[in-house]
């Protein structure tokens, strides 16, 4: 595996050549569906819980499953689930650029060789890099592609963590929890402290959602993203379905299923009758709502200044705020008001 080194990297810079030969055999027509699966499984998934159907028919036919997870010290990697407890690990949102390290290729790379099947789950930039990295394995590669909202760099996250409470005093994160439902826009988090103690805290409120959603935290390649389009690099794209017609919408969370290419036909077939429900809509009923389908998140104003306070050692939740108001600085001097 040549090429290994080229890509043991974290930022998805340097790999938008991969979408110029990745997928193959794209279909003709992108199809959309929404869908949901059980109470049960969505309460521990970010929206309709439709990733650990597509997983477990991996597991089940003796294949591994690639996506991110937290490790001990909460620091975010690219991982591979053999079986249902690690798949566990990969389940739920996780807003931070994951790592990609050459030892995950090359383990990677081993499963593949042997002949067993790999579904590849992750970023655009990620599954087009692992598409590249792995064509001569493309039979028994799948992937699977998330609509994403860019990515900050893991010391931003660790800052915020250290800030708040300090990493070695977490016990679990949870950057969606469905306490509260699940609602257009409407992210809870959870922390669950080693004391026993948890915080909650909507994503206004919360430093670190507001660095990323404000696009203060996003990185270079983030802000010039090839993959925010409709035209997608995995077998598969999912995300949330907003706004999705009333009737696939019982406030459990809805997933956002596209079907790019025959391989995710295929797969999508091979479990559809698993899902509680199900139902076909145009694309564009998608895309008018995940606006990272069609354009790369807009450059923040007071990112520069954000990034100069992050760099002199200040707290987060003051460097958001530096940055905030350098926006409205910017934006109204641009004005003239």
């Amino acid at each position: 595996m040549a090429n290994e080194a080229r890509f043991s990297v974290s930022s998805g810079q340097g790999l938008l050549a991969a979408e110029e030969t990745y997928p193959a055999a794209s279909l003709s027509r992108q199809k959309c569906f929404a869908a949901m699966v059980s109470d049960e499984l969505r309460a521990v998934s970010s929206s309709g819980g439709v990733f650990t159907l597509f997983a477990r028919s991996f597991l089940a036919r003796g294949g591994a499953v690639c996506g991110a997870a937290f490790d001990e010290d909460f620091r975010c990697r690219c991982e591979i689930a053999e079986d249902e407890a690690a798949l566990a690990r990969l389940r739920g949102s996780k807003y931070i650029r994951a790592e990609m390290t050459a030892d995950f290729l090359r383990r990677v790379g081993g499963i593949l060789e042997s002949g067993r099947p790999v579904l590849f789950s992750g970023t655009p930039c990620q599954v087009a890099a692992a598409g590249r990295i792995f064509a001569k394995f493309a039979d028994s590669l799948t992937t699977l592609d998330l609509i994403c909202a860019g990515s900050p760099e893991q010391k931003i996250f660790d800052r915020y963590l250290d800030d708040n409470w300090g990493r070695g005093n977490v016990a679990k994160y949870e950057f969606r929890s469905k306490a509260r439902g699940w609602r257009h826009r409407h992210y809870l988090l959870h922390v669950v402290l080693k004391d026993g103690r948890e915080v909650w805290r909507e994503r206004g409120e919360d430093e670190y959602m507001t660095a990323m959603s404000s696009g203060l935290a996003l990185s270079e390649g983030c802000l010039n993203c090839q993959f925010c389009k409709m035209e997608r690099p995995g077998d598969l794209t999912i995300g949330d379905f907003w706004c999705v017609p009333e009737e696939m919408d019982d406030g459990k969370g809805t997933s956002a299923i596209l079907v790019n290419t025959e391989k995710g036909r295929l797969l999508f077939a091979s479990v559809r009758n698993e899902f509680s429900k199900v139902a076909e809509y145009p694309p564009s009923s998608v895309e008018e709502h995940q606006w990272r389908l069609r354009t790369p998140p807009p450059r923040a104003p007071g990112r520069t200044l954000f990034w100069q306070c992050v760099a002199s050692g200040m707290p987060l939740r003051d460097a958001v705020e530096k940055g905030l108001a350098e926006n409205v600085r910017l934006q109204n001097q641009k004005g003239g008001v």
